[in-house]
């Protein structure tokens, strides 16, 4: 039974630092989420460039917005933490581009050039970015596992990211329900 447990325990902190595996584009040989989207015909691309800039809005750093070309460029940047027994710290953060082209019916968009930046403090305990790394990097020397963490931490926000940008995309503001007011009951009755 010992056995047993001690082999679940070996395999569960193996598959915790285990590496991600995260889309390599072959002509740049940089991860990149990239993805053509088709949606409904009725939405043209004035509709689907609006969305797009309603979704940046608030998630991105909007660097080039071309409305004659139906484009948006964008920075971004995530936190990462690492915990320290009960406590989670700030322990660097990615920053990364994100870039989307819209058509009638279609858009494609690509988030790529991840860049790692680890926190350090400094003798007055003033955090400064140090440690300047690429994720396409596979080893991180002395925090190896918090590397894989971090990447893998990563991955699922990025997906998550793209889930919220095709809801938000294929929305057609002409076919949105509308809200209709409730009128609150009287209590003077």
């Amino acid at each position: 039974m010992k056995f047993l447990f001690y082999c679940f325990a070996f395999l569960s902190a193996s598959a915790a630092v285990a590496q991600v595996t995260l889309p390599i584009d072959s002509s740049t040989n940089k991860v990149t989420y990239y993805e053509v989207v088709k949606v409904d015909t009725a939405l043209k691309k004035d509709v689907l460039f609006m969305n797009a800039e309603k979704w940046t809005e608030n998630k991105l750093q909007v660097q080039e917005l071309k409305a004659d070309s139906h484009k948006i460029v964008c920075t971004g940047e995530m936190l990462m933490t690492e915990s320290k027994g009960l406590l989670e710290k700030n322990s660097g953060r990615f920053t990364y581009d994100f870039i989307i082209e819209i058509k009638d019916g279609r858009y494609r968009y690509m988030f790529t050039n991840f860049v790692y930046l680890k926190f350090t403090t400094d003798k007055n305990g003033k955090k400064q970015y140090e440690h300047r790394k690429k994720i396409e990097e596979p080893k991180a020397a002395g925090w190896n596992r918090l590397w894989n963490k971090h990447k893998a931490t990563l991955d699922l926000r990025i997906k998550a990211m793209i889930t919220d940008l095709k809801e938000n995309m294929a929305v057609n503001p002409k076919l949105a329900p509308v809200e209709q007011k409730i009128k609150k009951k009287s209590t003077d009755w």
